[in-house]
């Protein structure tokens, strides 16, 4: 089981959505603390990171995001 980990950078950026969206979000990435690897890996520069898609009142968002394997929960 992983925890999703949300940094102050990315909690400012939350507070900018609309509350809905961000239930949405919410909502669409717990399957990420059961698969983190749901996500599709991303290459080049930022071969590090993964990217997770998820709609919105039909508007579709990316999630970029990070493994790090040696806190898994």
């Amino acid at each position: 089981m992983y925890q999703r980990v949300v940094t102050p950078s990315a909690r400012r950026a939350l507070k900018k959505l609309p509350r809905l969206i961000r239930e949405d979000l919410m909502r669409a990435t717990e399957i990420l603390e059961t698969d983190p690897f749901a996500g599709e890996k991303l290459s080049g520069s930022l071969h590090f990171l993964y990217s997770f898609h998820f709609k919105s009142q039909n508007v579709g968002y990316r999630l970029a995001y990070t493994i790090d394997q040696d806190k898994n929960w």
